[in-house]
């Protein structure tokens, strides 16, 4: 009775054992982990079929083999010491690449834990936890954190006129996103105008200050709208000359508003400087240039002739009898006839010349080279004879003709407030000749090389 109790009890705690060891093996083989069993010399003895999902390997492809073959090579010495850590008793973790059958790095976390048998360290169970997604989600944050770095470094940068920034962070855009041009435009009069660019453009057929192309000739395009405030400006739009191998990811979106706000922001602050400018250097009443921007410019001339030993020549005109108009027909009749004449005398200029509205009804003209006082007269004959044409506003003909004094760098003078003093009394003397005439500031000198100085009047 005896002896059957204990065949029983023996029975019973083999089949335990049994039922225990088979709860191993199964937790071994079907843990979400990649394991292996490793012997004391880093023989791979066993895999799991996780670790078969993991790296594409059958475990009939590894087991016998170095388990050290399977991680990269860049982190085996740091496998190898962990190994020696577990093989003296201690469980070890770490981060690791293994690589799968194709050769690619797996991001994985490593652990190994020893494997004792009769008190005794016999190998290591290694522990393989996918972590790819952990690493590229960190990965992309950090490659999102490094955009936005330079995105905001370049936009403090100091320095650089606005459309240098632009430009710039057109070029970062198509660097970030691998395309092959960046361009933003301005809508103007129905027309879709291309103002800044970066990357190969000429290849899609975008170039600066010029249309658009319709349709565009390109192989792929993404594009945001660009506003001012609440209002439509243009686009900005990155184009590749192929189709492009992928969508933009959400986090290539987030970087695209962004560089869609920097170059908004850029452009508006580009628009209120022009407008701060026009403000600053712009007559109201006819668009010329004002009193102080012609100031600039006659003294940059004025450095011009004395570098190049060349002559030039400041005009001052005064309409005659402009009170006239004002008192009888008011002064917004007055100021549209000015707004007139400043047109008749910016349509006989020559792009390098300069007239500006000095306040009230004078003017000044800026020549910025002359050969000699012939060259002058050409030109205010010119004008005196666009001159002669009466204003119409509403109906209504006003005479709109004008004195003209006349002073030459550097016989008249030899700075800009000398030419501009010589030029003015010219003004007043061709005033006491009869009006509607030009005069030079020094009349005896240039009297024997000019003989037409005044055409009749009308």
């Amino acid at each position: 009775m005896e002896d059957d109790d204990e065949s029983l009890h023996e029975s019973l705690h083999e089949r335990a054992l049994a039922n225990e060891l088979s709860a191993l093996r199964s937790l071994f083989e079907y843990h979400p982990d990649g394991i292996v069993t490793l012997k004391s010399n880093g023989i791979i003895a066993r895999a799991n079929v996780a670790l078969e999902g993991l790296t594409g390997f059958y475990a009939e492809q590894i087991v016998g083999k170095a388990w050290i073959e399977v991680i990269a090579p860049e982190r085996r010495a740091d496998a190898v010491e962990a190994l020696h850590v577990a093989m003296r008793g201690e469980s070890v973790e770490r981060e690791s690449l293994l690589l799968d059958r194709l050769g690619n790095r797996l991001d994985v976390t490593l652990k190994l834990v020893p494997l004792r048998a009769e008190d005794a360290v016999r190998g290591a169970y290694a522990i393989f936890r996918d972590i790819g997604a952990q690493k590229r989600a960190e990965r992309a944050i950090e490659l999102q954190s490094e955009r936005l770095r330079r995105l905001y470094e370049l936009a403090a940068q100091p320095g650089g006129t606005f459309d240098d920034k632009i430009d710039a962070t057109l070029a970062l855009g198509v660097e970030i996103f691998e395309f092959d041009c960046a361009f933003a435009t301005q809508v103007a009069d129905g027309n879709e105008i291309v103002r800044n660019l970066a990357g190969a453009c000429d290849g899609a057929g975008v170039r600066r200050g010029a249309r658009l192309p319709d349709p565009p000739p390109w192989g792929s395009i993404v594009s945001v709208p660009l506003h001012l405030g609440a209002q439509a400006y243009g686009t900005l739009a990155f184009v590749g000359r192929v189709a492009h191998r992928h969508a933009l990811a959400e986090r290539d979106r987030e970087i695209l508003q962004l560089v869609a706000l920097f170059v908004t922001s850029l452009i508006e602050r580009s628009v209120q400087s022009e407008r701060i400018e026009a403000l600053a250097f712009t007559d109201s009443v006819t668009g010329l240039p004002n009193r102080v921007l012609f100031d600039l410019r006659i003294e940059h001339t004025l450095a011009t002739a004395r570098r190049y030993e060349r002559g030039f020549a400041v005009m001052y005109l005064d309409l005659d009898h402009f009170k006239t108009i004002n008192d009888r027909f008011g002064h917004p009749v007055g100021d549209r006839v000015l707004a007139a004449f400043g047109q008749r005398l910016a349509a006989q200029l020559r792009e390098s010349d300069t007239v500006a509205r000095l306040g009230g009804d004078e003017f000044a003209l800026l020549q910025p080279i002359v050969d000699g006082p012939s060259d002058a007269a050409d030109l205010a004959r010119k004008v005196h004879t666009a001159l002669q044409e009466p204003i119409d506003v509403d109906g209504v003909a006003h005479d709109a003709r004008a004195s003209i004094g006349i002073a030459l760098y550097p016989g008249d003078g030899a700075t800009a407030e000398e030419l501009i003093v010589q030029a003015d009394r010219a003004l007043y003397a061709a005033k006491h000749q009869g009006r509607n005439r030009w005069s030079f500031a020094n009349e005896p000198a240039v009297r024997s090389r000019l003989t037409t100085r005044r055409l009749p009047e009308r």
